[in-house]
């Protein structure tokens, strides 16, 4: 028997509840906030579902209907009674990158939102959701990427530590493998079973490439001279020299040499280590991604070779530069 045959018998029972008489027409678009709630649910009960929200889905390398952002599940607790609330709510893809992988402005921005929800509640009267007159304490849970298949969506973070499976019969939050399982691989009414994997995580290199390339974006729009850019370089290579294999072999396949860079950092300049220079703007940039040091030290390679390939790719090598041209 297909899962769908469940939900055939009315008689039978599963892991999920029905929609309450709670009803809102149309999709729930937080202007302000720039957000879009896409299912609520009130103690066990699934009161809301967003139907009218394709256009933020696209489809992925598999075919398969992804949302290009993420979503946080917000949980609305009440300091009176027990109908806890739950708003999973979709960030678009650029809000969702600052947010989750530089953890640029992250409390913040779950705190505007969060004052968003209950502004628009408010004044559209709304009721059947937040108790007039409770207080309620916010947490929140990040970041879930969102699939959607067949007027279902299936909702997983990165750890496979939680997962939801939603459609219009209710909520499920059963075990992670199965909703898997259910999503991708179950029988559908009126189709044949077809095996579709989880799309693939994209490879570690590929993620530190591309937040390497964001943070090189703002930290090289600091670095307004190429005598900047030298005593920057000089510095992050003296710093590397004494790091792991990784920063020592970063070192030796660049042209500067030991002569240059050692003293560097004894010898800085306020263009470069001052407050809002290259150097105070990367670290804080690096702090915000909450990355293992190792980690960070990977994107910080990659910053400054971006910043060496910048400034001085077409130089033969960097002694070759008419430095008195340069200062």
């Amino acid at each position: 028997m297909g899962f769908f045959d469940i939900f055939k018998r009315k008689d039978k029972a599963d892991s999920r509840t029905s929609t309450s008489s709670f009803s809102y027409t149309g999709g729930i678009r937080l202007e302000q906030a720039e957000v879009d709630i896409m299912f609520i649910t009130k103690g066990d009960a699934l009161l809301y579902l967003n139907d009218q929200s394709s256009h933020l889905f696209s489809f992925d390398k598999d075919g398969d209907r992804k949302l290009g952002g993420r979503v946080v599940r917000y949980i609305f607790t009440p300091q009176r009674g027990d109908s806890k609330v739950e708003m999973f709510v979709a960030f678009e893809e650029e809000d969702s990158y600052a947010m989750f992988t530089l953890q640029a402005n992250l409390e913040g921005r779950l705190n505007f939102v969060t004052q968003a929800i209950f502004s628009f509640f408010e004044s559209n009267r709304l009721t059947g959701v937040f108790e007039p007159g409770v207080p309620y304490s916010t947490q929140y849970q990040y970041a879930f990427k969102l699939y959607e298949k067949n007027s279902r969506y299936f909702m997983m973070n990165n750890s496979r530590s939680q997962a939801f499976l939603v459609d219009k019969y209710g909520i499920s939050r059963g075990d992670t493998d199965s909703l898997i399982t259910e999503f991708w691989g179950g029988e559908q009414e009126g189709e044949e079973t077809n095996e579709v994997s989880v799309e693939e995580q994209p490879s570690i290199d590929k993620m530190l490439d591309e937040v390497a390339e964001l943070i090189y974006q703002v930290v090289s729009s600091k670095i307004e001279t190429k005598e900047v850019a030298y005593q920057f370089i000089l510095e992050e290579l003296e710093a590397a020299s004494q790091g792991n294999q990784e920063a020592q072999a970063f070192v030796a396949r660049n042209k500067f040499t030991a002569d240059e860079y050692e003293g560097a950092l004894q010898n800085s300049m306020p263009e470069v280590d001052g407050p809002g220079g290259p150097q105070q703007t990367l670290l804080t940039l690096l702090m915000q991604t909450g990355g293992a040091p190792e980690i960070m030290a990977s994107i910080r390679i990659k910053v400054v070779q971006k910043i060496i390939d910048n400034w001085f790719v077409n130089e033969e090598s960097p002694e070759d530069v008419n430095w008195d041209e340069v200062f």
